[in-house]
């Protein structure tokens, strides 16, 4: 039962409960997507797990028929901060997530047949525990919702409902650029919820000590460090490791470098490279055993020919930079995506590369630099441009993705000066990473890469070189004399994998069709939700409730599809992620809005008409077509890109504003449509086969699906009447 005195209040008291009850629901929901994300290894590349479970808790929370629930928020909060610091005491945050499909720069090889099967068996069961956190707060929050929703008109509702959610998503996007940690983080939804409490009596007595104990504990250090600090980008996790060795002539202690882990996993070093200097140190203690072979690597590039202006893409903390300028060139723009990084990179490296005035730093994406830059180079470097976290916060695109692409590459080509070279340097650590780019270098360009791998490198750490440009296309480029003889030149041949394309960026996904493990943790997910939801899904519903389902389902592949889509336009960046969501949250209040102020009902089966016309034109008007509108005008193909991803999804908010305003439970309505964003979010993996594009059409089944809802035999009956929902409509 809802509490006698909330039916009391009057409607400006619920409004603006509800506000910061939506402020707190999205904002709890992005904060366990991120922590989650980077604190164990498992969902770095797979955020759709935290998600899914976000929108379980809600959609759960929403369904009852009380806000008892919501009592219980500070155990909530304690749990999910318990489980996390376990995770991390006991090292389970380095576990990889088993999937055979998905590369995540951790191998599987060494477990086979049974040894294998058994940790799927071990990461099921974990994975179950490690989201019980997220849904037991996500359900109290829900209870609270829902109360709420029902005692107030069910659009009215909504409207406030987005822009409370709005408003949280833009704070807590302030707050993961500002670098807070997780237990800083943790503040504004823990004074929020107290603010809450107050009204709830006794409650609050014992919870204000359990949310201290709970902030305490996320600020807890399982393995603190000396050496070590944690920095939180946009993007990731990062903590900078001081690395010390010994000096064999004087037996002291002395500075070598840095080491960078992103999301807990290995992602670059910063040191003095040159090895003059350290000619005598005994290196720290897991360091790589050939770490001035890093050099070698970067100095690749160089050895051809002279290079007056040279673009380094994946810059990071500078080592290629300074490689760079020992060569002499004229100029150097190093772009990198992240700026703690840069920041870092200026601040710490022995070298100083950054502080070079012939050194042009620039945060940016890099396909998206290459797609707008004017400037021509002698040398374009990709320098090893690996990436450990996707787009936005459900996505199987990566941020290095599109990068790779067949268009990608043909763009970074454009800025080459007519006899210059681009050099692309990856660790291709299993077969089908150099199968893929090679077959994507060569029809990027029309013609066959040179293909280069060095014999002194590790069987763990093999770098593979394409190097393009008119000398290897006219036959004319000369492997250098003092590197051939530990060169292997690889043999053109035709590779059975897929070119990348930008409606098939996944350089990351190998040629395994069947993903076992995946499917076995969606089911996980899947039944776990239509277990805890059996009350709200399997009894009698009401009318509508299965149309909601559906257009939750359908609206978030929309939204997975726009911020692909979008990131190749404006770049893989946290900016772009944001501005879509918020787009996205903006346009749903205006059509809410809109269908408030018109009078009557708004004929659905004509929406759904102007839908089905509006997906049709967003499969039809592929990247590839709307990036060449550019060429026409400035801005033409983003700004139709942008309009074309917008307009079904603005369509799907007036239909699912016309039809959430004949609800008789808007609580029920919203749990419906959560549930529905759960299998919205698992379908989005579909991509990974079918392409970026394919979700569009996926989306429009769902759709129609919904549509034939509009034809229940329920529908009309005295279920809608508003004296039965006890709402004025």
């Amino acid at each position: 039962m809802q509490r006698p005195e909330a039916q009391a209040l009057p409607d400006k008291r619920l409004f603006v409960e509800l506000f910061l009850i939506s402020f707190l629901s999205l904002y709890v929901e992005l904060f366990c997507i991120r922590w989650m994300s980077a604190d164990i290894r498992a969902f770095t590349t797979f955020r759709c797990f935290p998600l899914a479970t976000c929108f379980i808790g809600l959609g759960l929370g929403c369904a009852q028929d009380n806000d008892r629930a919501f009592r219980w928020g500070a155990l909530s909060f304690l749990l999910l901060v318990a489980v996390m610091k376990i995770c991390d005491w006991l090292g389970l945050g380095y576990l990889p997530f088993p999937s055979k499909s998905v590369f995540s720069w951790l191998s599987f090889d060494m477990l086979q047949g049974t040894t294998f099967l058994l940790y799927v068996t071990f990461f099921l069961i974990m994975l179950s525990l490690l989201l019980l956190g997220p849904l037991s707060v996500c359900v109290s929050i829900g209870s609270r919702l829902g109360a709420l929703f029902n005692q107030l008109k069910p659009l009215h509702a909504y409207c406030i409902n987005i822009a409370g959610a709005l408003l949280g998503s833009l704070c807590f996007t302030v707050i993961s650029c500002s670098g807070w940690l997780p237990w800083q983080a943790l503040l504004p939804a823990v004074l929020i919820f107290l603010f809450y409490l107050k009204s709830f009596g006794t409650a609050i007595r014992w919870s204000i000590p359990v949310l201290v104990a709970t902030v305490l504990l996320a600020a807890w250090n399982p393995h603190p460090a000396p050496d070590s600090r944690t920095f939180w980008s946009p993007y990731q996790r990062l903590d900078l490791i001081t690395l010390f060795g010994r000096d064999n002539a004087t037996g002291k202690t002395v500075f070598f470098g840095y080491q960078l882990r992103a999301n807990r996993g290995g992602y670059q070093y910063c040191a003095d490279l040159s090895g003059a200097s350290n000619d005598h140190l005994v290196l720290p203690k897991g360091l790589p055993a050939d770490i001035y072979g890093f050099r070698r690597r970067y100095s690749f590039a160089y050895q051809f020919q002279p290079a007056a202006d040279v673009l380094v893409l994946a810059s990071g903390m500078g080592n290629d930079v300074a490689e760079a300028l020992r060569n002499k060139p004229a100029s150097v723009d190093a772009v990198d995506i992240d700026p703690v990084i840069l920041g870092l990179g200026k601040q710490l490296n022995p070298a100083h590369p950054y502080q070079s005035e012939r050194v042009r730093a620039i945060c940016d994406d890099a396909r998206d630099y290459c797609n707008r830059c004017k400037k021509k180079y002698d040398l374009i470097v990709f320098s090893y441009l690996d990436s450990h976290v996707v787009t936005g916060n459900s996505s199987s695109v990566r941020i290095d993705n599109y990068v790779y692409t067949k268009e990608g590459l043909a763009a970074a080509l454009r800025l080459l000066k007519p006899h210059g070279l681009m050099v692309v340097s990856f660790f291709t650590i299993r077969d089908w990473f150099t199968d893929k780019l090679y077959k994507t270098a060569r029809e990027a360009a029309g013609y066959t890469p040179l293909v280069v791998q060095d014999k002194r490198d590790p069987p763990e750490a093999i770098s593979t070189y394409f190097v393009l440009g008119e000398p290897v296309k006219t036959g004319t480029l000369v492997l250098p004399a003092n590197l051939k003889p530990y060169l292997t030149v690889l043999p053109p041949r035709d590779f059975a994998v897929r070119a990348l394309t930008d409606d098939w960026p996944f350089l990351y996904l190998s040629p395994t069709t069947f993903d076992v493990p995946y499917l076995l943790a969606v089911l996980e997910v899947l039944l776990l939700s239509a277990f805890l939801g059996r009350r709200v899904l399997f009894t009698k519903s009401s009318p509508g409730s299965w149309q909601m389902f559906f257009l939750g389902a359908a609206f978030m592949l929309l939204e997975l599809q726009s911020i692909a889509r979008l990131s190749l336009f404006y770049g893989a960046t946290w900016q772009t992620s944001v501005v879509v969501i918020a787009g996205v949250l903006i346009m749903i209040l205006g059509a809410n809005l809109l269908v408030l102020r018109i009078p009557g009902r708004l004929n659905q089966k004509l929406l759904y008409s102007f839908l089905f016309l509006a997906l049709i034109i967003s499969y039809l008007m592929p990247a590839k077509l709307l990036l060449s509108l550019d060429d026409l005008a400035p801005y033409l193909g983003h700004i139709t890109a942008t309009f074309v991803s917008i307009l079904p999804m603005f369509v799907a908010g007036l239909i699912f504003a016309s039809a959430f305003s004949l609800v008789a439970k808007a609580s029920r309505a919203l749990a419906f449509n959560l549930f529905g964003s759960v299998a919205g979010a698992l379908l989005e993996y579909l991509s990974n086969y079918f392409g970026i594009q394919s979700l569009a059409l996926i989306a429009t089944l769902l759709y129609f699906a919904s549509f034939l809802c509009l034809f229940e035999p329920q529908r009309g009956t005295e279920d809608y009447a508003t004296e039965s929902a006890g709402v004025s409509l």
